[in-house]
């Protein structure tokens, strides 16, 4: 496998990464989405045509695990709107978003990179993680570099994409990449190839096995230890008395009754539902949430988050009140994972 090889498969990787993610657009958004990728680009900062995106907003990416590098994702705020107004069943033109719009976008890139991460890690077989910042406007050439920590003269990776929405509604979208992905991504690549040319071609002058005992100075160092570089040591307990266990229940037995001056939040839910966002996006002063609970059941009772008993709602002069019918099993807690 060639270099110009390795570069396609790091091309077929992003693709299958990017159609993957924008999928789960399309879960989110609960329609079909079309991507469309083209090859990627190794471009100066400097030299970055921005005209065709513009006006953007951006998000910073940080890869972590067995490889680490970073990204950053451009979208049209045009397009942005209108993932929004798909999202609320509504058709604003509004570019301008507020506090609880970006808290919805944030969380739909959160699982989009989320998604995107997850399958680079399936196909390069390494554990990679992402960390994604919230979307902010785009200003220059420095939101780039700063984020990358390096000159605008420095050569980067680009990958632009475009997307359809239900086949009406187009978007276009493009992740740029450090030097170290380009790197750390053709290092996997090209040793993986060198390996196996190497195998190949020392196969008619010796077995595999020798060829596994001969030093690759492509390979990466193990980050596990060769059995001659373990140490076993016998492990070495502490030793307990016959009255150790007498002496810690005195112990912890002291120490409870200074427990039961702290405070403890305690809790009566009356009900709960599951709502799709767009719905609670609609809801006005007036609107009825229906719950999980009828007239009559009997409500959960928590002390900080665990439930410890159930009862009736009553009404005691203005407030409201619990009058407790049941005791949860004390078993049933401590059982409960």
């Amino acid at each position: 496998m060639s270099s110009s090889k390795s570069i396609t498969v790091i091309n077929e990787m992003l693709d299958l990464a990017v159609s993957s993610s924008m999928s789960t657009l399309g879960t989110i958004l609960e329609s079909k989405i079309n991507t469309n990728c083209n090859n990627n680009k190794t471009e100066i900062i400097n030299n970055i045509d921005f005209t065709s995106i513009e006006p953007a907003m951006f998000l910073n990416i940080a890869f972590s695990g067995d490889t680490q590098f970073k990204a950053t994702a451009f979208f049209r705020i045009i397009d942005l709107s209108v993932i929004l107004n798909f999202m609320t069943n509504s058709e604003n033109d509004n570019t301008e978003f507020d506090e609880m719009s970006l808290g919805m976008l944030n969380e739909i890139m959160t699982q989009i990179f989320t998604e995107f991460s997850k399958k680079l890690s399936e196909n390069l077989k390494l554990d990679i993680n992402a960390s994604v910042s919230g979307l902010m406007k785009f200003k220059d050439l420095n939101n780039i570099s700063s984020f990358f920590e390096c000159e605008n003269d420095s050569e980067i990776l680009s990958k632009s994409f475009q997307y359809e929405i239900n086949s009406v509604i187009k978007g276009f979208s493009v992740l740029y990449f450090n030097s170290q992905f380009i790197d750390s991504l053709l290092y996997e690549n090209v040793t993986e190839s060198n390996s196996e040319s190497q195998l190949k071609t020392e196969n008619n002058k010796t077995t595999i096995q020798d060829e596994y005992t001969k030093p690759n100075i492509n390979a990466k160092k193990s980050k596990f230890k060769l059995d001659n570089e373990i140490q076993i040591h016998k492990p070495e307990f502490p030793k307990f008395s016959n009255n150790a266990s007498d002496e810690l229940s005195r112990i912890v037995g002291g120490n409870l009754d200074l427990l039961m001056d702290v405070p403890v939040s305690v809790c009566v839910e009356i009900g709960k539902t599951r709502r799709k966002m767009k719905e609670v996006m609609n809801y006005t002063q007036g609107s009825v949430i229906l719950l999980d609970k009828r007239t009559g059941d009997s409500v959960d009772i928590t002390v900080n988050g665990q439930i410890i008993a159930r009862g009736d709602v009553v009404v005691i002069d203005d407030n409201f009140g619990v009058r407790i019918t049941e005791i949860v099993n004390s078993k049933e807690v401590a059982d409960k994972p």
